[in-house]
């Protein structure tokens, strides 16, 4: 889109330049929305002209959402890329969710290629004629021998293993499965690819309680040792605003489902029983 020229622009004077999305007009030499004085330069016959103010990059807007309930989700065991469904509980947290989300704009909705995220995304998309798309980089971390396996039975099998994983979160690659270097370096990029052809638009990304961590952790610049001090409950929604390397945290794992009270919290320090 090429520069606005205004009609009845003074002989002489250059006219104001429009830039999509910014309002320009004059205002006693400011130029106005922003708050100190537009440059000195003037036109070859002595009149100061307004400057047009450089391009601003619009905020994006990402709801990331965790994928509601799954079938067996009351045994807490480890997932990874087992492919579960949502259970009854799932649908239902969910269609609450695209409930209060269904007032909201949203341009898009991407979703991990697992069921149990892929279901989830078709029912937010639902109420805003919009078709989920599924993005495999956003799978939940590769668990390796651990998937299917409680807390207890990986205790018991490979307690040296577990032991090792609490203590270096950041660094530790899980038997048979991925580091969280590795998830990062498949998500983060599928994170970026989706914000940039977005770009001050409103997304949702559906996905998974590690996958969502590290993304909040490299958006707000945290360490990702710090990823389980991050909240992700079933169906709950994080809001991030901003672009590239700049985020904002909005909200934090919303949820108001009281069926989640049921769910004792997980925890990997828990002593044996």
């Amino acid at each position: 889109m090429g520069p606005r020229h205004h009609a009845g622009s003074a002989p002489g004077r250059l006219p104001l330049v429009g830039l999509p999305g910014v309002a320009i007009r004059r205002a006693h030499g400011r130029c106005a929305g922003l708050g100190r004085r537009a440059g000195r330069a003037r036109h070859p016959a002595g009149r100061r002209v307004a400057r047009a103010p450089g391009p601003r990059l619009k905020p994006t807007t990402v709801y990331l959402v965790r994928h509601g309930s799954v079938v067996g989700a009351e045994t807490r065991r480890f997932i990874g890329h087992l492919d579960v469904p949502l259970s009854p509980l799932g649908e239902r947290q969910m269609t609450a969710l695209a409930g209060r989300l269904a007032e909201m704009r949203l341009d898009a909705v991407y979703a991990s290629d697992l069921q149990r995220a892929r279901r989830s995304a078709e029912i937010l998309a639902e109420p805003h004629g919009l078709t989920a798309l599924a993005v495999p980089d956003l799978r939940e971390f590769a668990l390796g021998r651990w998937e299917g396996l409680t807390v207890e039975q990986i205790r018991d099998l490979d307690g040296a293993a577990l032991a090792a994983w609490t203590a270096d979160v950041a660094g530790y690659q899980f038997p048979e499965g991925e580091s969280l270097a590795q998830l990062a370096a498949r998500a983060w990029p599928a994170f970026e690819r989706i914000v940039a052809g977005h770009a001050g638009g409103s997304v949702a990304i559906v996905a998974h309680g590690g996958t969502n961590r590290m993304i909040l952790c490299r958006a707000l610049g945290l360490g990702v040792d710090r990823l389980l001090a991050l909240g992700q409950d079933y169906a709950s929604v994080s809001v991030l605003g901003g672009s590239g390397e700049r985020w904002t945290l909005r909200v934090l794992n919303h949820c108001e489902d009281p069926d989640l009270l049921a769910l004792p919290p997980f925890d990997i320090h828990a002593p044996a029983k």
